[in-house]
């Protein structure tokens, strides 16, 4: 009888009165797979063939995710996810209105940095390679009270662990770009060396009581991608626009904004420079010097003039150090020791596609990047009585990690390019950051120019299981203990934006263009922020009672309640701001301004939390299981999930003005009429800080200076609906069927970076929109945490298994889904209904299968069953992984915002009817994806009504192994692996550029990662 991690089984054995001296035999048919008929949770197990034997490109565990129904990997990833540990995986399960929140379980730890915010926020510690796992078990709906911190799947690992007999392996995975395919968009085959080698070794330290298990592992990964970007063109570089045109071959008109006059009315006007073309003597120098860094084009591009560049360069040099460590010991029959220390360190280093010209030292992804996260986990196991356990756990996490852009040049950090390239005010750090919307970004880009984090969480676990009569009842708790240290340098040698409005025809879309006004030095915002170390902490508390009822031989109830509790973060370096819109200013005289946790804390000698807390957090869980029949099972269930407080990445950014060294954000009007400054006369120089009421503020009609951010302080709780409905039929030993109904009803989702200080719809026109905004004295408002957000997720699945047997085992489902959700494409704070629609995670179709297959070759087989020969023909094993899926949903933003509102969002576009996709014979080279003609801007001081109209391409993928397996004596067998990725080579797109106004819009150039073209893996191992 097999019994897999974290399932809930039950076997129904009759028996019979007989004889004093009757044997009575219980046999069980080799691969027998047992129907759920006492839980009614929707899961997906791999079994250990499955693990061993799918081919992996990252050669880590929750690759192997997306074997579960129901799961969505954004921005057209594949499976694959990212190859460092501690950021992997980003996906939406089963419904998740994000791509976190899942509870990742370890040897029955959640190894989740639950309550830290930013990329390691909610995301598992560990991504163990498959050589160290036993069983994986993915949960993606309404699973038990015992599992908690987060409202997305349970996803549990078991690992491997020593034994009476010494067992082990030794093996090297490569990959070289000889094996490879050349990428669709490519000139040649991208640069891909990898070489994964290491061991693992357990067996007894005390024969029947001491056990060890080590695992050593080494990666490294030089890999490339090609990427197709725009950059200016040889007449541009002079300033000559006369041959740049839209996507309807139409000359796009640059406007002199010298020639600007604003009548009456308030509807601005311009005249276009003669011959579409900018004097030479009113190019901006600092702007002439930064050309000197984009390269030449290397391709023809399209009509517009864009994606007529293609980078080869070397993407990512990667280096990682894996290695673990357990002991398991038995202190007696009724007690278990377990103890395990592991780290996982990784250099990611990458570079972008400039890497190789002339703008090296101005590469935009070029970065100098660390990440070490070692961890210890011990647990006991007890038996008290035969019908009372108790589980023990305690486990701490760290991760230290460094990213620099462009860190490891020499010729860059640390040389002050700002004033090498004549812009003044900066600092001497790194190259600055300069964004030209519909052109390839230069300088130190990435989330910010300089950051170092140390993140720590630990805690201890309880679960006393005990069995009376037809009750199992699991009663234990949770506590976590976290603490983010940080030093965020956004960018302390400055950023600074471009785009079509300041050579544009004033809210007229379609003309301007972002190169012309960054060559006329026309500035659209820039932003010059330095900040101190922040130290914020916070503890998690989970608490639950789980009653699996058996009510009657073929009904079982399973009946939970947890409770969850969070204590605000606080910051102990009293750096948090926060934004009083009631009180009156005293720069402006008007209402909003800045208040400080330091004068909080001066006047309370206590730390001030960054936002409120809710302690009214209870979950329930409740589920059936119907045994209608022998091989019938009805089940169901319905629960509450709380995934806390998720505040994106303000572990990094958020509102932390009393951190700041430097914090200086200015922006132009929102027509573009008036720049902050003007790129050649360099950055303004900051104004000095004064943290109290006046912080940040200018008088009414100044331009500002500053963009606040703030916690939303008081918010009802973030929680998620699960419910399933099905049936399952055994129809062989050995494999089960499944169809079920799961849905997802997610309410008061947290909303972060949002522009608050958005002109009213009533007050919307010509003239100064920064004098009609809520509070004119700052810039942008920005929020983190307004709860408004919804989310609804229903899905039909049909899921199909079979265990090993004869060979042969698989899993296969298909989905159909639909994700609506409020916010993933907002326009206007002012209209958050405006924005429900289909959610970036809305994937209306999606099939997959993975199967292994023992040929009946060789010893122990059907055929060819003699040592000799069967050594020779056998010991071969075919493992596969079928994808196909629809397109994802497309949403239209637009490079010109004519609104003059300082809108939230994208100001959207209009449709004169439903775009046709052009499917047929799609050539990327030549075509767009959809018919471009039909997309019209919207009205000046108006939002457009198109929203998910266009699909993207869809996805098919194939992906596959085969082994041999070579016996050199019965302990020890040799075993030589191919594995091929997208074995047929087939290029699956990614979405067009869907920013209408841009050269690349409605344009693909680019592929699935990694899914673009054909990788091939060969793998040695000697197991023994």
């Amino acid at each position: 009888m097999q019994i897999t991690t974290g399932q809930v089984l039950r076997y129904d054995i009759k028996m019979e009165v007989g004889d004093v001296q009757q044997t009575v035999e219980v046999t069980e048919a080799a691969g027998a797979i047992a129907l759920q008929k006492d839980s009614a949770e929707i899961s997906t197990q791999l079994a250990p063939e499955i693990i061993r034997g799918l081919p992996s490109l990252t050669r880590k565990t929750y690759e192997m995710i997306d074997l579960s129904p129901a799961v969505k990997f954004p921005n057209g990833l594949s499976n694959r996810g990212f190859n460092l540990s501690v950021y992997q995986p980003f996906v939406s399960i089963a419904g998740t209105p994000g791509t976190r929140g899942h509870n990742y379980y370890l040897d029955g730890s959640n190894m989740i940095y639950t309550r830290i915010q930013g990329d390691d926020g909610y995301m598992p510690s560990l991504n163990p390679s498959p050589e160290s796992v036993q069983e994986v078990r993915v949960i993606a709906n309404n699973y038990g009270a015992e599992f908690g911190g987060g409202h997305g799947a349970a996803l549990i690992v078991t690992t491997k662990s020593g034994g009476n007999r010494f067992n082990g392996q030794v093996y090297e995975y490569i990959q070289n770009r000889s094996f490879d395919s050349r990428n669709f968009f490519a000139r040649e085959r991208s640069p891909n060396n990898y070489n994964n080698y290491g061991g693992a070794v357990g067996g007894p330290i005390i024969r029947n009581k001491t056990f060890f298990f080590v695992h050593l592992e080494r990666e490294r990964q030089k890999v490339g991608a090609p990427q197709i970007l725009t950059v200016p063109t040889p007449l541009q570089r002079t300033g000559n626009f006369s041959q740049t045109f839209n996507t309807a071959g139409q000359q796009v008109l640059i406007y002199d904004p010298a020639t600007t006059i604003v009548p009456p009315s308030g509807n601005p006007t311009r005249s276009p420079f003669p011959g579409n073309i900018i004097p030479t003597n009113r190019l901006d120098p600092v702007a002439l010097n930064v050309l000197k860094f984009f390269p030449e084009p290397n391709r023809p591009g399209a009509i517009t003039g864009g994606d007529n560049f293609i980078g080869d360069a070397l993407n990512t040099d990667l280096r990682r150090r894996y290695q673990s460590y357990r002991i398991d010991h038995q202190i007696s029959d009724r007690h278990k020791l377990f103890l395990r220390g592991f780290d996982d360190y990784t250099v990611p280093g990458s570079q972008g596609p400039l890497a190789n010209t002339v703008g090296r030292v101005a590469d935009p992804v070029r970065r100098h990047y660390y990440v070490d996260s070692p961890a210890v986990q011990v647990a006991h196991t007890g038996l008290i009585r035969p019908t009372w356990i108790s589980e023990f756990r305690f486990f701490a996490n760290w991760v230290n990690f460094r990213n620099q852009a462009l860190g490891d040049l020499p010729e860059v950090w640390g040389q002050n390019w700002a004033g090498r390239l004549g812009l003044r005010n900066l600092g001497p750090d790194t190259f600055p950051s300069f964004a030209i919307a519909g052109y390839a970004e230069l300088g130190a880009l990435g989330f910010a120019q300089d950051y170092t984090g140390k993140y720590l969480i630990y805690g201890p676990s309880e679960t006393m299981i005990l069995i009376r009569g037809k009750h199992n009842i699991r009663i234990g708790g949770e506590w976590k203990k976290s603490q983010s240290i940080n030093v965020f340098r956004q960018f302390p040698s400055g950023r600074s934006t471009y785009d079509a409005r300041a050579t544009a025809l004033p809210a007229v879309a379609g003309t301007g263009n972002g190169l012309a006004s960054f060559l006329l030095g026309r500035v659209a915002s820039a932003n010059n922020r330095d900040q101190v170390p922040r130290d914020s902490r916070s503890w998690y508390l989970g608490t639950f009672i789980q009653d699996d009822w058996r009510i009657r031989p073929n009904l079982t109830l399973n009946l939970g309640l947890r409770y969850e509790y969070d204590t605000p973060r606080k910051d102990v370096t009293e750096s948090t701001n926060f934004f009083n819109a009631t009180a009156i200013n005293p720069v402006c005289n008007c209402p909003g301004l800045l208040e400080f946790s330091r004068d909080i804390f001066a006047r309370t000698q206590s730390h001030v939390a960054m936002h409120g807390d809710n302690k009214f957090q209870f979950s329930p869980r409740l589920g059936f299981a119907w045994n209608v029949r022998p091989k019938w099972v009805v089940r169901g269930g319905y629960g509450w999930f709380l995934p806390g407080i998720d505040l994106g990445n303000t572990v990094w950014t958020g509102p932390v003005a009393g951190a700041s060294i430097v914090d200086h954000a200015v922006v132009d009007d929102a027509l573009g009429l008036n720049p902050p400054f003007i790129l050649g006369q360099g950055f303004p120089v900051p104004p000095p800080l004064r943290f109290d009421s006046s912080f940040g503020s200018v008088p009414i009609g100044a331009a500002p200076i500053f963009a606040p951010e703030f916690y939303w302080q008081k918010r009802p709780i973030y929680y998620s609906q699960q419910m399933n409905l099905g049936i399952q039929k055994q129809i062989a030993s050995s494999m089960v069927i499944s169809v079920s109904y799961m849905g997802n009803l997610s309410r008061h989702i947290p909303h972060n970076q949002l522009n608050y200080n958005e002109v009213p719809p009533n007050l919307r026109g010509p003239g100064n929109a920064q004098i009609r905004r809520p509070f004119p004295q700052f810039g942008n408002i920005i929020g983190f945490g307004n709860p408004y957000r919804t989310s609804n997720f229903h899905a039909g699945v049909i899921q199909f298994t079979r265990n090993l047997s004869n060979g042969l085992s698989f899993t296969t489902h298909y989905t159909w889904s639909k994700h609506l959700d409020a916010g993933s494409y907002l326009q206007s704070i002012y209209d958050t209904a405006n924005s429900y629609g289909p959610s970036a995670f809305d994937q209306r179709h999606r099939f997959i299968w993975g199967g292994s297959y023992e040929l009946p070759f060789g010893p122990g087989k059907k055929m060819l069953n003699s040592r000799t020969i069967g050594n020779i023909v056998g010991g071969w094993t075919i493992t596969g992984r079928f994808e196909a899926r629809s397109g994802d949903r497309l949403h239209f933003g637009n490079a010109a915002n004519t609104c003059n509102c300082f809108s939230a969002g994208t100001q959207g576009v209009n449709l004169t009817r439903r775009p046709t996709r052009n499917n047929s014979g799609f050539d990327p080279n030549r075509m767009t994806w959809f018919d471009t003609s039909v997309v019209v801007a919207p009205a000046p001081y108006t939002f457009g009504t198109a929203n998910g109209q266009v699909y993207g391409p869809g996805f098919w993928n194939v992906d596959g192994s085969i082994v041999k397996g070579i016996s050199i004596t019965e302990r020890y067998t040799l075993h030589l692996r191919g594995e091929f990725f997208n074995a047929f080579n087939h290029p699956n797109f990614l979405g067009p550029g869907m920013t209408f106004g841009t050269p690349s819009f409605g344009r693909v150039s680019s592929t699935v990662v990694p899914a673009g073209n054909r990788f091939i893996q060969l793998g040695l191992k000697f197991t023994f």
